[in-house]
This record gives C-alpha cells, structure tokens and sequence, in this order.
C-alpha cells in the first residue's frame, strides 16, 4: 500500500511537467509569482503546532523570506516580438534604391528587420534623417526580479472562546507579510531606441533602464480552519481564506512594473491538508518518517487596470501612428491602445508534497511543490469602452512624413502598406486582448528544510531553516531561488 502510495504521488509530480505549454512573446504584463504564494513557507514547522496547541489555543509565527530570479529558457522573448531574442529597427529604402543586402523597401515586409524606422521619424525628430536614411540598431530584454520580507500569522482555536461543540475543532488565523519587490527590465540597446521607444512626457509602457521597486502590506489573509484529525502523526484539515489586497495594482507605467502580492485582486481561496506515516519502527519510537500531501486553490476576482494592447496578428503594432479622425491629428498607438480593462486572471493552484523525517518534535523535510495559473482574460471596461470609427494606421511615405488624413490598414511594425482609398478604422474585433494579459505557466519548486522544535509545558516553540529551486515549464515566469527562516510558538 505504500509503494502503491508513493508510485501515485510520483505520477502527480511527473504529469505536470509532460503539459504542453508554449513560450509568448509580444505581451505587455506579466504577473509574477508572488514570494508568499507557496505553501511549503506557511506551513513549514507550523502544521505541527497549529493544530495540537498548547492549553490557551494560541499559536504565533514570524518569518523572513527571500527570492531571487535567475536566467529562465525563452525569458528575453516574452516582452519582445513574434520570439525573438533580440529586436532589429532599420530603415527600409526607397523602391528604386539600392537596398542593403536581402533588406526590402519601406514598404515591403523584410525578414531581415522587425521594425521599421521610418514609423518613428514623426515624433522623435531629433533622429528623423538618421531614421529615414541609415538606422540600424538591435535591442533586448532580459527580466529579473527579486523579492523578499517579512510575514506575520496568528492563530486560535475558537473551542477555547466557545464551548459549543461544532467549533471545538476549528481555528480562526490571520496572515499579513510585508514585502519588498524590485524588477529590471535589463534592457540592452542604444540610446537611439530609446530616444524612440520611451519618452519622457510618455504615460505608459515606458522603458526603464534600472530597477523599479516598491514594497508595502501586500495583503491580510484571514481564514477559518477545521481539524478532522490531527494526532501525533495523522493531520487532516482544511483551511478557507480571504485575501484582502491593501496594495494597488501595477500602473503600467513602465514596462514590467513591480507587483505586490496579487496585484490587487480580492482572493478566495480553500486549502486541504494530509499527513500520515509511512515508516515507524514501533507506537513508542522516537523517528518516523511521514508523507504530506497539500492542495490549494486560489481564485482571484477580477478588477481593474490600465493594460495596453496589440492589433491582432500584428505584434508591436502599439508602437505605430494612427490618424485620429475625430481630432484631425495623429496619435500614437500607445496612447490609443492602453486602456482601463477588467483583468480576470481567475485561478492559481498549488499542489506540495513530500517526506518528513520526525525525531521526537523536530523534523527534515524535502518536498516538490508544483503552481500554475491560466493566461488572464482581458476585455475593456464598461466606463472606457473602445470607439469604433476613430483611429486607423497612419500612412507615411519614405521618409517618415505623415500622409495627412490617410490609412493604411495593412500595415504592420516591419512594413508600410499601401494608402487606403478611403480611411479604414480600427474595430474593437482588431484588438488583441491576449497581449495584454499575462500568459499561462506553471512552476516547479524543490526544497529542503529543517525545523527545530521542543515541547514544554506551557509552551511549544519552533525555529525552521529551508532552502528552494523553482524552474518555470514555459517563459510566462521567472526561475527562482531562496529560502526563508522561521520562529513560532504556541501557548
């Protein structure tokens, strides 16, 4: 029975990591993995103490966490267009010119450039002749992230405020951490594309050449437990929670902004707990070896955001002119195209399992713990919906002049397509709302911990030491590594 036992959590563990999932690229957010969001650092040394309490029912812990990303497969190409580790933007000759070898005219789709640099000479005219003439220049992206801080929990027993049978098994707890986030967009490129890309009156998407951090209260998780066993080896419970954001979400001011917590979601969220032995020489034994199983679902409501968004099958299409009719004037897509969206990233899943090795209070823990969420979905709100008949791709000639009150709706970021004979608009069915939302993944972690602990009479201490790797199954996540250390006591 418990070969059959571990040869069923061992399958658990391995199907995940057969799932297909694709590397994106050309979106415009990504949701990072919350530091807390892992079930091994709550309940590490704290499931033992939570749920058989010293006489007042009382039990506290306090730990510090930190997380640093390294290197992921495909990570440069998730901000950057159609998976690309890098961007080319040069200049498309004029047809009858000379072109540079296996480089098409402006207005022919290249294989040889990603973007054209014509589609920049209108606003940034302090580089209009080199953008029209000689331009030839790559850039990159290679997010990272790092996040640590310090977490908060206290939890009671309600048997011990009421006598009523129901609640003689059942607790009420509270968690709040605090934690620090720092993101760099690790842009490699010239100042050039800069100058085109991010501008200084510009209110989103801009592009960052240091960090960006943030750090606050990212959110209080109140819940209710219930223990329907929890013997000296045995633990069933369960345990439903709140998560109570008391951090806004990211502005989208810059590219890959810092998010706290879970970006200013309302969460919902349940948790079941399983622990029962495995190996255990004798009932008096001082060691034994048990095996846990945890499982959480979390969802998160929806709200609102600012997100910018792509036209469909035309990545990197935020970065061109459009004419706006309604002010006669030409706008950037940039501008027209971030908008406020009701963001429903729905649900985040955590399955941990593993052995602990117990000696008396004490206990060494290795573990596997998979997460996942789904691609967010992403539609306008209903106070800022789009206007249909409003804008259009802006048509330029050879070298960058707007063609005043002109279209060209076949344009992409690579090429200019030919003027339309009568103006065509963008419709909301020519928006790509996937860009802007943050793409599926799933991560896998292992870790290791040790915690200490000692029984008194009056009180139950711990102290708990552990160490992680996380890798990502797709490029919608950073891979990380840390570890965190705890102390906590009930009474």
């Amino acid at each position: 029975m418990k070969k059959q036992t571990l040869l069923y959590l061992l399958i658990l563990c391995i199907i995940p990591s057969c799932l297909s999932i694709d590397n994106v690229s050309s979106h415009t957010f990504m949701f990072t993995k919350p530091v807390t969001n892992t079930i091994p650092m709550e309940q590490g040394g704290w499931a033992h103490i939570v749920y058989n309490k010293q006489k007042n029912g009382s039990a506290l812990q306090f730990y510090g966490f930190y997380q640093q990303s390294f290197p992921a497969d495909k990570i440069e190409q998730y901000f950057a267009i159609e998976k690309k580790s890098s961007i080319s933007i040069k200049t498309g000759p004029n047809n009858g010119a000379n072109p540079a070898p296996g480089l098409q005219s402006y207005n022919q789709f290249s294989p040889n450039r990603d973007m054209l640099a014509q589609w920049f000479a209108w606003n940034t005219p302090s580089l209009a002749t080199q953008l029209t003439t000689n331009f030839d220049e790559f850039y990159s992206y290679n997010p990272s992230q790092k996040q640590y801080g310090l977490c908060l929990e206290y939890n009671h027993d309600i048997g011990k405020i009421f006598t009523i049978a129901l609640f003689q098994n059942m607790n009420l707890g509270v968690t709040a951490p605090f934690i620090f986030v720092e993101n760099d967009l690790n842009y490699k490129g010239p100042q050039s594309v800069l100058t085109m890309l991010s501008k200084d009156d510009q209110s989103f998407q801009k592009i960052s050449t240091s960090s960006n951090s943030t750090q606050s209260i990212a959110y209080i998780q109140p819940y209710i437990g219930t223990r329907y066993m929890s013997e000296d080896d045995i633990i069933v419970c369960t345990k439903t929670f709140l998560v109570i954001p008391t951090s806004s979400a990211v502005s989208n001011n810059y590219i890959f902004n810092p998010q706290l917590g879970y970006n200013g979601h309302l969460g919902l969220g349940s948790m079941l707990t399983f622990q029962f032995p495995l190996v255990k020489a004798s009932p008096d034994a001082a060691s034994r070896i048990c095996l846990f199983l945890n499982l959480e679902n979390k969802f998160l409501f929806e709200n609102t955001q600012k997100r910018t968004l792509d036209l469909r099958n035309k990545p990197y299409s935020r970065y061109l002119p459009l004419y706006d009719v309604y002010t006669n004037s030409t706008v950037w897509a940039l501008d027209a195209l971030t908008k406020d969206c009701t963001v429903a990233p729905a649900n985040l899943i955590n399955f941990n399992t593993g052995i602990r090795l117990r000696l008396n209070d004490s206990t060494a823990e290795i573990g596997y713990e998979l997460w996942g969420r789904r691609q967010e979905q992403i539609s306008f709100d209903d106070k800022n919906m789009w206007t249909e008949n409003r804008y259009g791709i802006a048509h330029i000639d050879a070298t960058g002049v707007i063609t005043p009150q002109t279209t060209a709706h076949d344009s992409t970021i690579n090429y200019v397509g030919a003027a339309d004979a009568s103006p065509v608009y963008i419709k909301k069915t020519d928006l790509d709302f996937n860009s802007a939302g943050s793409s599926s993944v799933i991560t896998h972690r292992v870790y290791a911990s040790a915690h200490f602990a000692h029984r008194g009479e009056t009180f139950y201490y711990f102290a708990t030491f552990s160490a992680f790797l996380e890798a990502v199954q797709n490029n919608g996540a950073l891979n990380n590594w840390g570890g965190w250390a705890k102390f906590g006591l009930s009474f």
